[in-house]
């Protein structure tokens, strides 16, 4: 977390620490979520790590939570509600049925 594309570029630089410890960074699966203050038109930074720039995303969804790019809950909510549905199906095929 930073609150400056320059800052956020010197905290990636563990990726170089940790490949002298023989750890290693998914590139793939790293992602940049930016959130603009509300008053912003800004664009998504640009952050490379080992020259692989990261994908900027909209959402970022981690153990479950939907962290959005506006703050808004909306998607958290509809993502609760489709779990929710999915286990009442199942629940329905298990014991209503039987």
């Amino acid at each position: 977390m930073a609150h400056s594309v320059s800052a956020l570029q010197r905290i990636v630089k563990f990726a170089e620490a940790s490949r002298l410890f023989g750890l290693t960074i998914s590139l793939g699966m790293t992602e940049v979520l930016f959130q603009p203050s509300p008053l912003s038109t800004g664009r998504p930074p640009s952050i490379t790590i080992e020259e692989t720039e990261l994908m900027a995303v909209d959402e970022f969804k981690y153990l479950g939570s939907v962290i959005s790019n506006n703050g808004s809950l909306d998607i958290k909510i509809y993502s609760k509600i489709c779990k929710a549905n999915q286990t009442l199906g199942r629940l329905r095929t298990r014991v209503w049925e039987q």
